[in-house]
């Protein structure tokens, strides 16, 4: 991020990030998936359609965010390349699996992107000490079957409580 960046990420990689914007009724748009391309649009220059994306993983962070985490993988795109450019907020970079540098994300990141990356469908929640989301204070994450208020745990992979 270079500006502009949500929870003291400006510096720092992680994903395309982006609220879901009322429209002019007043009323929160339910399709996420249109923002979620909104976003990708205007942060990175990548136009993406709404059937190339798979929801992974929905996650509650502090109480007042719910961060839903979509895919885009080259396979759903077929011809289409992945080509994200600089913005004014942005300086988008593609990285191998094995050199994703968390040292450099948001805390929450390296617990949920490996099982992400794997296929995991994923749930929890994360709250951070401070706001610039480097410590975890508490953190829970499972992998469910489903994604929604009825999904199944399949396993825990991530807890934390500081004592």
């Amino acid at each position: 991020w270079k500006r502009g960046a949500p929870l003291g990420l400006e510096g720092r990689y992680t994903g395309l990030l982006g609220e879901v914007q009322q429209d002019s009724s007043s009323a929160i748009t339910d399709d996420l998936e249109h923002w979620a391309c909104h976003h990708a649009k205007s942060l990175a220059q990548l136009t993406l359609d709404k059937s190339a994306l798979e929801k992974r993983a929905v996650f509650n962070f502090d109480s007042e965010l719910e961060e839903h985490e979509y895919l885009c993988s080259q396979e759903s795109l077929g011809e289409v390349e992945l080509r994200p450019m600089e913005t004014d907020l942005m300086v988008p970079e593609w990285f191998a699996l094995e050199d994703v540098p968390y040292d450099q994300m948001p805390a929450d990141d390296a617990v949920w992107y490996p099982p992400f990356f794997q296929g995991r469908l994923m749930q929890g929640y994360f709250n951070f000490q401070t706001q610039d989301a480097r410590k975890i204070y508490q953190a829970y994450v499972a992998q469910v079957d489903t994604l929604g208020p009825d999904a199944k745990e399949q396993a825990v992979i991530f807890s934390l409580r500081k004592p």
